[in-house]
């Protein structure tokens, strides 16, 4: 996490978009180490998402607005930095939403990537990884878009697919914030129990309820950890 964190201080941002901001994780990131920036928009489809990101910060400087992020509604060549974080494995039309990401920026801007990867990972974190599979097939069968997390090497290759130069990258990990206390492990892994029962009459019921109790048996028995990420950024 450090390593980022020097990264991100070494970096005036200007204009900065962020991409399927959620609940604004990834502009707080930006807002604490980046360098200096003058501007701050986190966009997301969901209004839900919006308004709990737009309660997080009391800045002039930070905005979330609701917007489809294939049709941006930006001028071409608008914004100095465009990012998306943690959300390529949710997007039905990646390539669109890329694209538009590039339309808006400006040339010599940069693009960064931080998504987290489903390989070469310890066995804390890919507890931390089934679970996230094991929540995307959940969301599928309702009826959302919820990939699995794509491989270190599959996100390294979208990101030179966009041709940009300068390009470098570097992983890091968000620091573990669950408690190692056992009451308090077992009251999180009720969460999936709640989704299990929403599902209740899929046919594929059975094995998602075997899938949920191998994970659950071995976060109680070894723990969980945060998935390493890779930050990718490079310059139009």
């Amino acid at each position: 996490m450090e390593r980022l964190k020097e990264k991100l201080s070494s970096i005036a941002a200007g204009r900065v978009l962020d991409i399927g901001t959620g609940r604004g994780d990834f502009v707080e990131l930006l807002d604490t180490n980046l360098k200096d920036y003058t501007e701050i928009i986190g966009i997301d489809s969901s209004e839900k998402a919006i308004e709990a990101a737009g309660e997080r910060f009391n800045s002039e400087n930070i905005k979330f607005i609701t917007m489809d992020a294939c049709n941006l509604n930006f001028e071409d060549e608008s914004f100095d930095t465009v990012c998306i974080s943690n959300t390529l494995h949710h997007l039905e039309e990646p390539n669109k939403i890329l694209d538009e990401m590039k339309r808006v920026l400006k040339p010599e801007g940069r693009f960064i990537i931080s998504e987290m990867f489903c390989d070469n990972q310890n066995e804390k974190q890919l507890n931390h990884v089934a679970w996230h599979h094991w929540i995307a097939e959940i969301k599928r069968i309702q009826g959302g878009i919820h990939n699995n997390t794509y491989k270190r090497d599959e996100i390294i290759d979208i990101a030179k697919g966009l041709g940009f130069s300068n390009m470098e990258s570097l992983e890091f990990n968000f620091p573990d914030e669950d408690s190692e206390n056992e009451e308090e492990i077992k009251d999180f892994l009720k969460y999936f129990d709640e989704l299990l029962i929403e599902v209740k009459d899929h046919s594929d019921y059975e094995r998602l309820y075997e899938e949920k109790e191998r994970f659950q048996k071995s976060i109680l028995e070894i723990g969980m950890s945060n998935a390493t990420e890779i930050f990718v950024i490079g310059t139009k």
